[in-house]
Formats: structure tokens, C-alpha cells, sequence
């Protein structure tokens, strides 16, 4: 388990159909993904310390996982 505030929390994961699915908590604010369409769809631009931001946690939650030797994949 990582417990880092810039990363979501594994809660479980299954194999279904040769299928895996990993159940991950909830991220109350959406995904970067979502944030982006938002804007996209305002037609308006993201500020730059925003995405300062973004990239900041996103460096330390993967900082995080390295650290503990965890593999990631980003979809």
C-alpha cells in the first residue's frame, strides 16, 4: 500500500473473464483526464500554476511508487 497523498489507494483487485480489475478509491475531483476535457469543452485554458501543479503531484506520486519498487502503467 502507498500512502501518499498524491496517489489514489489500492482497495482490491479481481480476475474476471481473463480480465483483471483493480478497484482503486475514489478521486473526488476526477482524473487529470477529465480536468482537461473540462476546459476543452469551456474552451478555456488551464492555468499555468495549475498544471504546475499537476505535474508536481503527479512527479511525487510516481517518486512515491518507485520508491517502493511498485509497477505502474498509465492507460
Amino acid at each position: 500500500m502507498v500512502s501518499c497523498p498524491h496517489s489514489c489507494s489500492y482497495c482490491d483487485a479481481f480476475v474476471e473473464k481473463d480480465n483483471l480489475y483493480i478497484i482503486m478509491e475514489f478521486a473526488e475531483g476526477g482524473d487529470i483526464g477529465r480536468q482537461i476535457e473540462k476546459f476543452k469543452k469551456a474552451n478555456k485554458y488551464i492555468k499555468e500554476d495549475t498544471i504546475w501543479s499537476y505535474v508536481i503531484q503527479i512527479c511525487r506520486g510516481l517518486n512515491e511508487m518507485h520508491g517502493r519498487s511498485i509497477l505502474h502503467r498509465v492507460r
